[in-house]
């Protein structure tokens, strides 16, 4: 974002967060502390996404097990290691994918992603 962009950003959340700390009876400061507060609130949410991604590397893992064990009816095709293998894949997207893409950025810049929130709020209400 360069600064032009930023300048034009923090006249619009101000021009829109006016009217919602009217409403809320509070000050611009205290409703953005409410976004700032979501932010962590939703990196909490992407939290739950691990374990999923902790289950899946239990089933690859046991697929491996099955395919050495040749509970697969077709042992030449070697079934039970491209499920292992998809299954892993599967993991590592829903254990990495929220945590690079959300939790991270959020913790470690919650007020970045506060304003993200709050353009994103404002466009979906403004269309």
């Amino acid at each position: 974002m360069n600064l032009q962009e930023l300048t034009s950003a923090s006249a619009i959340i101000k021009q829109e967060l006016e009217p919602l700390a009217q409403k809320i009876g509070q000050g611009i400061e205290y409703t953005f502390g409410i976004f700032v507060k979501q932010v962590y609130v939703e990196a909490f949410q992407q939290c739950f996404w691990i374990l999923p991604g902790i289950i899946l590397i239990f089933l690859g893992k046991k697929l491996i097990d099955w395919e050495k064990q040749g509970k697969f009816i077709d042992e030449d095709k070697n079934v039970g290691y491209v499920l292992a293998i998809l299954t892993f894949g599967l993991a590592i997207f829903a254990i990495f994918y929220p945590l690079f893409v959300y939790l991270i950025p959020a913790l470690l810049n919650p007020e970045y992603k506060a304003i993200e929130l709050i353009i994103s709020t404002f466009k979906s209400s403004s269309i």
